[in-house]
């Protein structure tokens, strides 16, 4: 009897042994195969985005600027840029007001030796310099430095915006962005942000060029300047404000912060290239929209006027008041989200940018570009007030 049920007990033992085991089996199974669906998952979404890294602007150091001038007329670049000159301001645009070409524009040609912080080994620049009275510092009134759109390559609202200036007895600088032909754009967006023509690169050769004018003798030691940025010039603008000790007050016309989610929204006339790019990159690889985003922010933080303002103490940047933004309401390319965080960032304490939205009764992917263009004169306007507001000091 012993036997029997000492018999019976290692048989029991072994069958829930067997069974304890078919099951574990199963389980692992199971718990492999979520594995390998996790991992595939994993494969497919944006790696974590790091701590921001050196912020190539704060890490800026002087250098010496070599710079030459170039022919009004017939000048050539390197480049897709062959054309320096085209219907350079007919007279008739200053209403009368004299205006000789050859004494009052001068186009300047700058390079520098690129430091490890800027990956460009060609880091150089073109300038345009309106002048009233070239040399006259005594009667001249500040410097007004105008960061320029994308897909402007005739430079329209950067000699608009600087034949204004001009007009009103201020002297003017608008610098040219240079970007290859959409055909030759970067297919990843991520690598949009590493070409010399996209902020923070051109950001630093505003830089530059604020360089070469004070190595010239146009800007005196110490002297402050006004920036204004049209669209992406605007987030130059932010940028070279809050990094840049000779700006004292800034005009950001259309522009905003938060780059990962401007990039994930930006759609309409004028900024096609981006929208297909990014459908493009979340086809390729399976990603959401909040995928994207998140790639993205891995790579546009360089260039991002939220993170600079995270990095630069309140005391240390340019202060709040002395920033204008004029945005488009229902804008497709800068959202206005992103231009109210911008807005909210810049504020320090009861000191507030002076912000406002302009209505433009169109449909809402023709506001950016057609916004500009019929916005523009009254922008001017206030940009003009805003300047002499902060400049007179």
């Amino acid at each position: 009897m012993k036997e029997f049920l000492a018999a019976a007990m290692i048989a029991g033992f072994m069958g829930v042994s067997g069974a304890a085991r078919a099951d574990e089996d199963k389980w692992t199974e199971d718990v492999q195969g979520v594995q390998a669906a996790a991992k595939e998952m994993k494969s497919r979404l944006p790696p974590r985005m790091p701590a921001p890294g050196p912020l190539p602007l704060l890490q800026y150091e002087r250098a010496p600027v070599h710079y030459f001038f170039l022919p009004v007329e017939g000048a050539e670049l390197s480049g897709d840029l062959s054309r320096i000159k085209d219907d350079f301001y007919p007279e008739k645009e200053f209403r009368g007001d004299k205006f000789d070409e050859e004494k009052t524009i001068r186009i300047i040609r700058f390079h520098w030796a690129a430091p490890a912080a800027n990956p460009h080994p060609k880091a150089e620049g073109l300038l345009h310099l309106y002048e009233p009275v070239p040399g006259d510092f005594r009667n001249a009134r500040p410097l007004i430095l105008v960061l320029p759109i994308t897909g402007d390559p005739k430079n329209y609202f950067s000699r608009k915006f600087c034949g204004y200036f001009f007009k009103k007895g201020y002297r003017c600088a608008f610098l040219e962005r240079t970007l290859p032909p959409e055909s030759e754009l970067p297919q990843n967006m991520a690598e949009l942000f590493e070409l010399p023509g996209l902020p923070p690169y051109s950001t630093e050769t505003a830089r530059r060029g604020l360089d070469a004018l004070e190595q010239m003798g146009v800007l005196r030691p110490g002297e402050k300047i006004g920036v204004a940025g049209i669209s992406l010039g605007a987030i130059d603008a932010a940028l070279l404000a809050l990094t840049d000790e000779r700006v004292g007050a800034a005009a950001l016309l259309l522009g905003g912060a938060n780059l990962p989610k401007m990039l994930s929204e930006i759609r309409g006339v004028g900024v096609g290239s981006f929208a297909r790019s990014r459908e493009k990159q979340m086809q390729a690889h399976d990603w959401s929209l909040q995928d994207f985003a998140q790639e993205m922010a891995r790579h546009t933080y360089i260039g991002d006027p939220l993170v600079y303002l995270q990095k630069i103490p309140p005391a240390r940047r340019l202060a709040a008041e002395r920033f204008l933004m004029i945005n488009m309401d229902g804008d497709t390319a800068v959202p206005n989200a992103c231009s109210d965080q911008l807005y909210e960032a810049l504020k320090d304490g009861k000191t507030l940018p002076e912000y406002e939205k302009l209505f433009v009764p169109l449909p809402k992917k023709y506001r950016h570009v057609l916004g500009a263009f019929f916005r523009s004169p009254g922008a001017r306007r206030k940009m003009k007030a805003h300047f002499e507001k902060f400049l007179s000091d």
